[in-house]
């Protein structure tokens, strides 16, 4: 795996959360329709004397007073998650590994998206069945932007973030644009289709993730990007109590800490109790 691929991958990954956030946006126009007297109902479907003029919408949006007040709802509703989700999601992202947390993330964004197209097959109405949807959807939206930041971080120092990024963010345009394009292929013929092929499109790059992400370079044998590399570790000479003395390893190699052009340390132990900072001197 090179690290000019790795944006690219990242970059696929979030092109398709856009595109499962589209499919509403187009299938609003079928869901209620204004004027259904250009179709023809099925021959076993008998029209309700009522709903004349807007059999063919889709309850419970057919009703023309209070369709675009459910539509701002559920947008609303959406957005809200989305925003609050935010909040946490990128706390809970850099306690986990970020090749898990996308791929989980993604799965779970797909399965709502295709859920709320399920509602057409299953002959789903109750209004509560889409707040629902919309409300999990648009919290689990908010597992993509965090995790595919960071990732993009470990594989760039800051020197180059500006270019990578810059090209990066063209995700969101290009994902609305095939989103639209995806969804309105069906949005005519079987509207619930328009949301299960970009739910499994996202699903799909859930299972990319798992397979091709990698979480930072040094995972791949590459140089670590940010921070210091590790150094081997520093010699110290330890000097006994009985004036005898041995070369020791100060630092381990495997050692956390990050230190770069540490001198050889010369720790003299007078007492057989804990040293003071004042017992160690530099040489």
């Amino acid at each position: 795996m090179f690290p000019s691929l790795h944006p690219g991958i990242t970059y696929v990954l979030y092109v398709f959360y856009h595109i499962s956030r589209k499919p509403l946006s187009v299938v609003k126009n079928v869901l209620h329709r204004q004027n259904c007297s250009v179709f023809t109902a099925p021959e076993d479907y008998l029209i309700p004397e009522d709903r004349l003029h807007n059999w063919c919408s889709w309850e419970p949006f057919e009703d023309d007073k209070t369709y675009k007040n459910l539509y701002g709802w559920m947008d609303f509703t959406y957005l809200m998650a989305y925003a609050i989700a935010m909040f946490f999601v990128g706390a809970v992202a850099e306690r986990c590994n970020l090749r898990y947390f996308l791929t989980l993330g993604m799965i779970a964004a797909g399965a709502l998206t295709v859920l709320f197209g399920m509602a057409r097959f299953w002959d789903i109405h109750h209004l509560a069945f889409f707040f629902a949807v919309q409300l999990i959807g648009g919290a689990l939206q908010a597992t993509g932007f965090p995790a595919a930041v960071a990732l993009v971080g470990n594989w760039f120092g800051k020197q180059r973030r500006g270019l990578i990024f810059g090209f990066w963010n063209s995700h969101a345009s290009f994902g609305n644009i095939l989103g639209s394009l995806l969804a309105s292929v069906w949005v005519e013929s079987n509207w619930g289709i328009s949301f299960i092929v970009p739910g499994f499109t996202i699903v799909a790059g859930g299972i990319i993730a798992f397979l091709f992400i990698i979480v930072e370079p040094q995972d791949a044998g590459f140089p670590r990007q940010n921070g210091p590399a590790p150094v081997e570790a520093q010699p110290a000479i330890v000097i006994n109590k009985n004036g005898s003395h041995e070369l020791s390893q100060f630092l381990p190699k495997d050692s956390a800490a990050q230190i770069q052009n540490v001198a050889p340390i010369v720790v003299e132990v007078v007492e057989d109790t804990p040293l003071k900072f004042w017992q160690v001197r530099h040489t």
